[in-house]
């Protein structure tokens, strides 16, 4: 699967229910050459905050990718 394709995909949590944002970001781990991490953007809130938080999700956290929606398990929720 495509980058291009993913980044299209909205990305809910099963564990909270919450809607986290899209893809805007891959982390690939140098050594080996392979996409290990997903970077989510929140969606902008209506707020007066010039940064929206992260999450990182780690790709075995992914439970099922859909035709729109990408759904995962936030075990580690990290935040940047």
């Amino acid at each position: 699967m495509r980058y291009t394709d993913l980044k299209k995909r909205e990305c809910v949590s099963t564990t909270t229910g919450e809607r986290l944002g899209f893809i805007t970001d891959v982390i690939i781990d140098e050594n080996k050459g392979v996409v290990t991490h997903l970077v989510i953007g929140e969606k902008r809130k209506m707020s007066m905050r010039k940064e929206a938080e992260e999450h990182v999700i780690d790709l075995r956290e992914i439970e099922t990718v859909g035709e729109d929606v990408l759904i995962v398990a936030l075990k580690n929720n990290q935040r940047r």
